[in-house]
């Protein structure tokens, strides 16, 4: 039996996206909407699920949920082509960034690139995961998972990468676990309608990623495919979202793609478990 996310569903209507679908579990929220979309269904839409049982995150990363302790959201948009899908991971992103920071007001909350929500020290609150769907029309689905409570499974099951999770519970968020989730997912909905006439155009909200980023500034280890590493410091982001690094070696770099660890300012890259 589904708690009823009274506020959430209102604010899909009020986006033109609605009616909200709200499942007691699912396999995954991101592969449902896709595989309607593929089926035909491109219709902008948004699905909440109380428990994922196969949930992912980037580079296929198991995430793990108690039912009713995380927001699951996923939300599907037009999109004319792939570069929508960054330009909604961003701004999906910023959207619940702001949302879980207008409930946590002591918390300061910030965008790790490409798409973790983090505590300024380094603690992981969730992340955003987005897929381009070649259709007919096209469309872009974006999917957000937030700790909303502290989770009763080991933490090296969470996160295998051994970031330290956080909850908004645990950053002082006040009201019951079901009150603050439907708020959550409430103001993540409106703060995405408010960019969408950007986002379904492909542009990407730079400006406000650079503010609130966690990565830019910082000293970073960048793992890219195929092995490659660079160390360096994040210098700022491409107009398309990349991050922008200017390596140890003096080379200037442009990731689209990759894996990015924050470091300590003494650290050489050759420990990255003693990152932040």
């Amino acid at each position: 039996m589904t708690v009823p996310l009274r506020a959430t569903a209102a604010a899909v209507d009020a986006a033109g996206w609605g009616p909200l679908v709200h499942v007691a579990e699912t396999g995954s929220t991101n592969a449902d909407l896709v595989a309607a979309a593929r089926a035909g269904d491109t219709s902008p839409r948004v699905l909440i699920a109380d428990h994922q049982t196969a949930g992912r995150g980037r580079l296929d990363r198991r995430w793990v949920d108690e039912p009713g302790r995380s927001l699951l959201m996923s939300v599907r948009l037009p999109a004319a082509s792939p570069d929508v899908a960054v330009a909604a991971s961003a701004a999906v992103a910023l959207a619940a960034r702001a949302a879980a920071a207008s409930l946590c007001p002591d918390a300061t909350l910030l965008v790790k690139w490409p798409n973790d929500i983090v505590t300024d020290d380094g603690r992981k609150l969730g992340g955003v995961l987005a897929e381009y769907v070649d259709t007919a029309g096209g469309c872009v689905v974006v999917g957000v998972g937030i700790n909303v409570a502290a989770l009763g499974v080991a933490r090296s099951r969470i996160d295998p990468g051994g970031v330290t999770p956080a909850s908004l519970v645990e950053l002082g968020g006040s009201g019951t676990v079901a009150e603050l989730r439907d708020r959550l997912a409430a103001a993540t909905v409106s703060g995405l309608a408010a960019r969408v006439a950007e986002v379904t155009t492909g542009i990407c909200p730079v400006d406000e990623l650079e503010r609130h980023s966690a990565t830019v500034g910082r000293r970073v280890r960048v793992e890219l495919p195929g092995g490659r590493v660079v160390v360096g410091r994040a210098v700022g982001l491409d107009r398309d979202g990349a991050l922008l690094c200017v390596g140890d070696d003096g080379g200037r770099h442009r990731v689209a793609v990759g894996d990015v660890v924050h470091l300590r300012p003494v650290d050489r890259g050759a420990d990255p478990d003693a990152a932040g």
